[in-house]
C-alpha cells in the first residue's frame, strides 16, 4: 500500500463514524453532520448567493458521502492490489500445464506486466 492510500485510511479511521448527511437549515447555511450523534456538526456551508445553491448542495452530497465512498474505494483499490500481487508472482505459474495446452499469454507473461504495475503505483 502507497503512503497516500495509507495516510486515508487513517483520516477515515480517525473520523467519526457517520453515516454522515446534510440539510439546510433555515437561514441557508448546509450543516454536514454524523447522523450517529445529530448535534455533532462536520462542516457548514454558507451560500454565497441563491445561485450557488445547487453547487453547495452538490458540495454538501459529496463531502457527506466522502467517508462511505472513499472506504469503498479504499476497499476495490486493496482488492485489486491484491489480485496483481497474485499474477505478479512468478510462483502461481505453473510450467506443468505447458506441455498440454502450450504457452498461453499470461504465462509466457510469468507476471512481468503485474510486477511493473505494482511498482509504478504512485505514493
Amino acid at each position: 500500500m502507497n503512503n497516500r492510500i495509507q495516510e486515508i485510511k487513517e483520516r477515515i479511521e480517525q473520523a467519526t463514524d457517520g453515516p454522515w448527511d446534510y440539510f439546510e437549515a433555515d437561514d441557508g447555511r448546509l450543516i454536514i453532520y454524523d447522523n450517529t450523534y445529530f448535534n455533532r456538526h462536520i462542516a457548514e456551508i454558507v451560500r454565497d448567493g441563491v445561485e450557488s445553491r445547487d453547487r453547495e448542495k452538490a458540495n454538501a452530497e459529496l463531502i457527506a458521502r466522502a467517508l462511505e465512498d472513499n472506504a469503498y474505494l479504499l476497499s476495490e483499490i486493496e482488492r485489486l492490489q491484491a489480485t496483481l500481487k497474485w499474477y505478479a508472482d512468478k510462483d502461481n505459474y505453473d510450467p506443468e500445464h505447458l506441455s498440454t495446452f502450450g504457452y498461453i499469454p499470461i504465462d509466457k507473461d510469468e507476471g512481468k506486466r503485474a510486477r511493473e504495475s505494482l511498482s509504478n503505483l504512485k505514493g
